[in-house]
């Protein structure tokens, strides 16, 4: 799956990684996912995790309560239980869906998670 010109633009433009799909990529994360246990964060409503091998390192559907994840380099993003904390909130606070991205993210930033 390759991103338009005009989307990749937009991440580059707001600091936004995006790793393209590679079968390397694949295999890292199929041998990632033997050897990692993933932590477990308890919340309401129960919001289902999805783990990708490329695009950005979080992502959510609101409407579908559900988040995706690509664990390549996350370290970069912070960890991975913060990555998976920070989606989670964007579905938990979807007052701040409205808001433009710097402002979302801010205030997304300064719930508690």
């Amino acid at each position: 799956m390759h991103i338009s010109d005009e989307k990749r633009q937009w991440y580059k433009d707001h600091g936004i990684v995006y790793f393209e799909p590679t079968q390397e990529r694949k295999n890292w994360l199929e041998n990632w996912l033997k050897v990692t246990t993933p932590p477990v964060i308890e919340c309401t409503p129960d919001i289902i995790c999805y783990w990708r091998y490329f695009g950005t390192w979080g992502g959510y559907c609101l409407e579908d309560k559900y988040i995706t994840v690509c664990p390549y380099q996350i370290e970069r993003a912070g960890g991975l239980e913060l990555v998976i904390r920070h989606e989670i909130a964007h579905i938990l606070h979807p007052e701040a869906e409205k808001m433009a991205h710097e402002k979302k993210e801010k205030y997304i930033e300064s719930q508690p998670q």
